[in-house]
């Protein structure tokens, strides 16, 4: 039986099977499965810049601020921030 309407996985690109529920239901659907749908959450990795060292790394936005390589940054980072509060 020929589909009219066919949707696509937003992650992977495969068609996405009609099963037994709705046109309308089906219609809405994003994702061909659970896995593409789990990856679809996880947000893209960026590219920071360490303000104490200078080193480059990757972060997840929203996880991170994307101003310090790793926590010993960061401690170095708020000890000055401290001695100048003084």
């Amino acid at each position: 039986m020929e589909m009219k309407y066919k949707r696509y996985c937003q992650v992977c690109g495969k068609l996405i099977p009609k099963k037994s529920e709705s046109w309308s239901r089906y219609l809405k659907k994003k994702f061909c499965s659970y896995e593409c749908y789990v990856k679809s959450l996880k947000k893209p990795r960026k590219i920071g810049k360490c303000i104490v060292c200078g080193r480059e790394f990757e972060y997840r936005e929203g996880q991170q601020t994307g101003k310090f390589c790793s926590q010993e940054c960061f401690n170095i980072y708020q000890k000055k921030k401290d001695q100048e509060n003084v």
